[in-house]
């Protein structure tokens, strides 16, 4: 069971981030008069920064949140992910001439009993 005063301080993060993500992304970002998202980039932006400051409080700090694309040794590419949890210890710093970042993955295999 976790300790109360975790549990407390957990509780008041998730009910700001959900105030934050639910409401305020929403009054910063919908034109009432114009009853559509008036920059429906920026919104999805916001919301992201939002979801990534939220992940890191509870990530260890060795880890860190950035976006972009996955490879594998494969040469696929996945679409662009907005969140992407990565060791900068251990990945490699891949970018292209627009800086868009590339995450290499290291897929283990796992060896069979003899």
């Amino acid at each position: 069971m976790p300790s109360s005063i975790f549990q407390a301080l957990s509780t008041q993060k998730v009910d700001a981030f959900r105030a934050t993500f639910a409401t305020l992304s929403r009054e910063l970002f919908y034109g009432k008069d114009e009853e559509r998202l008036r920059h429906s980039a920026e919104f999805g932006a916001f919301r992201e920064r939002l979801c990534a400051d939220f992940l890191k409080l509870f990530l260890p700090t060795y880890l860190s949140i950035g976006s972009g694309f996955l490879i594998n040794r494969d040469d696929k590419v996945s679409t662009q992910c907005d969140l992407v949890i990565f060791d900068p210890q251990y990945t490699p710093l891949v970018e292209d001439a627009e800086r868009r970042r590339f995450f290499p993955l290291k897929l283990w295999q796992r060896s069979e009993p003899e």
